[in-house]
């Protein structure tokens, strides 16, 4: 006789050696032994989890002469024709090719005979739900009341394909996949037996990748074992099966978190130039991005990992957002969904790598996204996004900063001004141009604290709460106000936005006034383009943002939102400060940030 495959050789005899189903076969060994078998069975689950090797056991079991605590004893003259496929009161049927009515109406014919060995006909019936909907009815009345002699077991992958009609005449078992632990113990038990000299580390992988099927574990098993003579090592299983090394998988990860496109592509052509399957990368890839995604919103979730392993993911997970997880395995499946149809699947996953590093070439609102949090990640931790300055621990600015809002770091980053002192506000009229002036240098003496106001200045609860921007108790008309004095008011503008637009207020985050044209004012910000510029510049934003301007200047002026080009002037290493974090953000939007001015 020819070889059988292991899943074969190894396919379980009693209920006992069923792996991972206890909550299924405790329950039919109890009603074998009771002899309260019912007449009808539907065992339902994924692939490979035992439910045709479950319904033979049973078969045998209910038809046994010696069984013993409600398990086939496989050696009486009943088993053993039943192990050998010759016993005629157990009839296996394969619905996806018998799945007519005639078919069933022949089957209804030959149940009205008695058993011809033993005590029980059995009639198994696999993959049920390819039945034609006629088969289904002609299937009802002799599914609800067989003969005292017949018993249906009905399997199914897709139990949700039944009629409820056949659902409610039948005892429903559903499987589950074997849990990992005990699919390692399968494994080990296995390769016992066959002699079989393989790595734990390897059994690990086969285990996690068979995705809770003994089938599935067993054919890999398989597989690995024919390969050559000699220890089975991880780099061997990882050989055999195509897949991609956890090596390659947490580099490319850690390179993607870090927006190294380069070093992606570099890593993805090592992969392809070692026959590594281009399908297969991006099941890796995305299994791997989902396991970091679980670690990092549940770290008890990835019961089947080891923990060596569970610890390098939490490691990593550390260096990445959720938000950008997901927007990660998205990317990556809408390109596999594409790669399927190509004659170049590489060029698509490459492409995807790409676009995850360079947010900027990404227009989809899920890319928008994703940059705006980042922006607003960056502003939190000291950045200015409006000019990619870095505030100092301190709170005082930067001279190419010194005139505009930005948001202090340390003990209240990430919070916006609640306040502004009075010698900053008088510095917006248009009628003390030099005092303004003196007040400026003298808040650059003194510093200014991270609650946005300085030693012995006046707080104010709200902009609109505010002294008149001139000191003679009359209103500035339009075209008084300089961009100079807009500049200056401009913290004021943002903190009335976030009170009462914070949408608005969000999208507007970096921006600055660039141009007073009389009853025009012209405000600049780099983020936005597209979808998001549109939404900004809509009648209802720009009369919001004229509100605001309104409440702060006491001047009503027309609002008109541009696009900025970054400018990287020569200047920006007089800032005393790392412009890292400015040249980061340039890489990130695809240089329509910031304009960078040093005055």
């Amino acid at each position: 006789m020819g070889y059988t495959a292991l899943y074969r050789q190894f396919r379980p005899l009693t209920f006992d050696r069923v792996a991972g189903q206890q909550h299924i076969t405790t329950t039919l060994k109890n009603q074998v032994t009771g002899e309260r078998v019912a007449h009808a069975y539907l065992f339902a689950g994924t692939r490979g989890t035992g439910k045709t090797s479950t319904a033979r056991i049973l078969a045998r079991a209910v038809n046994c002469t010696d069984r013993k605590d409600g398990n086939p004893c496989n050696r009486c003259k009943t088993c053993s024709r039943a192990l050998e496929g010759k016993l005629m009161d157990i009839i296996e049927i394969d619905a996806a090719s018998n799945r007519g009515v005639d078919e069933i109406r022949d089957l209804r014919e030959k149940v009205k005979y008695p058993p011809a060995e033993g005590k029980y006909r059995v009639y198994i019936v696999d993959e049920v739900h390819m039945l034609t909907a006629e088969a289904f009815n002609a299937l009802l009345k002799t599914l609800e009341e067989p003969p005292s002699h017949v018993i249906f077991i009905l399997a199914t992958t897709e139990p949700q394909k039944l009629p409820a009609t056949v659902l409610s005449r039948c005892q429903r078992f559903d499987f589950k996949r074997i849990p990992f632990p005990e699919m390692v113990k399968l494994l080990e038990q296995v390769s016992g037996e066959e002699g079989i000299d393989i790595d734990q580390s390897a059994l690990e992988l086969i285990a996690g990748r068979a995705d809770g099927s003994a089938r599935d574990a067993l054919g890999l098993l398989d597989k690995c074992s024919a390969f050559e003579k000699g220890p089975l090592t991880l780099d061997r299983v990882v050989s055999v099966l195509g897949m991609a090394q956890d090596r390659l998988l947490f580099d490319l990860s850690r390179r993607l978190s870090k927006r190294d496109a380069a070093g992606c592509i570099m890593l993805l052509d090592r992969a392809v130039q070692d026959g590594r399957d281009t399908g297969q990368l991006f099941k890796d890839i995305i299994y791997h991005l989902r396991d970091i995604l679980i670690i990092k919103v549940a770290p008890t979730g990835l019961a089947d990992l080891s923990d060596k392993k569970k610890e390098a993911l939490g490691a990593l997970a550390s260096e990445w957002e959720v938000n950008t997880l997901i927007r990660a395995i998205n990317v990556l499946s809408e390109a596999e969904g594409k790669a399927k149809w190509s004659t170049y699947p590489e060029v698509f996953l490459e492409v995807a790598l790409v676009k995850l590093c360079e947010p900027s070439m990404d227009a989809s609102l899920e890319g928008i996204m994703d940059r705006l949090s980042r922006l607003e990640d960056m502003v939190l931790k000291g950045v200015s996004a409006g000019t990619g300055d870095k505030v100092p621990a301190g709170g005082e600015l930067p001279p190419a900063a010194a005139d505009s809002s930005a948001v202090p770091s340390g003990e209240g980053a990430g919070k916006p001004d609640k306040s502004r002192d009075s010698e900053t506000v008088s510095k917006a009229s248009p009628r003390q141009d030099k005092k303004s002036e003196a007040g400026c240098e003298e808040e650059k003496d003194k510093g200014i604290e991270n609650d946005g106001s300085k030693d012995g200045g006046q707080k104010l609860d709200e902009p609109e709460e505010r002294e008149d921007l001139q000191r003679d108790g009359h209103r500035s008309e339009p075209g008084n106000v300089s961009l100079e004095q807009m500049e200056a008011a401009w913290g004021d503008v943002m903190k009335y936005l976030e009170k009462h637009k914070k949408g608005l207020y969000t999208m507007l985050m970096g921006s600055r006034p660039i141009r007073v044209n009389e009853d025009m004012l012209v405000v600049g910000c780099g983020a936005l383009y597209g979808i998001c510029y549109e939404i900004a510049n809509s009648k209802e934003n720009r009369d919001a943002l004229g509100d605001a301007v309104y409440s702060v200047t006491k001047t009503r002026f027309d609002i008109k939102i541009e696009s900025i080009e970054v400018q990287r002037e020569a200047g920006c290493k007089d800032l005393q400060e790392d412009c890292s974090l400015y040249e980061e953000a340039v890489s990130i939007f695809g240089g329509d940030l910031v304009e960078r001015l040093d005055e």
